[in-house]
């Protein structure tokens, strides 16, 4: 048999692997796109968990105290300023966490420093039919009482 023979016959089977790299290259794109959401998720939970330790600390210092001996610390009543602080974090969540999933929680380490940690649940746009559910988000933020020198 010729070359010329067997170059006949094998034409067109280059063009059954194209339906498959098209489908290769949507799961891809899918994936792509879901990890993404993932990550700009965990940044905006990063900057809300910073702003609201940032902004706790501000809300929460002992004005007495401090121009007493000109140190800081927190006030002893803290609960004005942790109700400023979760409505703003609410306000900054927005859309972004799947409804009644983002949670915040507010803990005073010692007289100078807070913890904030922020949790929520972020729906996957692509691949949540294939997956086991939503996006876990968790981040946690330390604010301080102190002056920068």
């Amino acid at each position: 048999m010729s070359d010329q023979c067997r170059t006949v016959d094998e034409r067109g089977s280059a063009l059954l692997l194209v339906p498959a790299g098209i489908l290769i290259v949507l799961v891809l794109t899918a994936i792509t796109v879901d990890a993404s959401l993932g990550f700009m998720a965990e940044r905006s939970a990063a900057n809300i968990a910073s702003s609201a330790a940032n902004d706790m600390v501000s809300l929460g210092i002992d004005i007495e105290h401090f121009r007493d001996t000109g140190k800081y610390r927190l006030a002893g009543n803290l609960e004005t300023a942790i109700a400023v602080v979760s409505a703003n974090a609410q306000a900054q969540a927005g859309d972004l966490f799947i409804p009644g999933t983002f949670a915040m929680e507010i803990n005073v380490v010692d007289p100078v420093n807070i913890e904030v940690v922020v949790r929520g649940q972020v729906e996957r746009l692509i691949m949540s039919s294939l997956t086991s559910g939503p996006f876990q988000i968790s981040a946690r933020a330390i604010g301080t009482a102190d002056a920068i020198p």
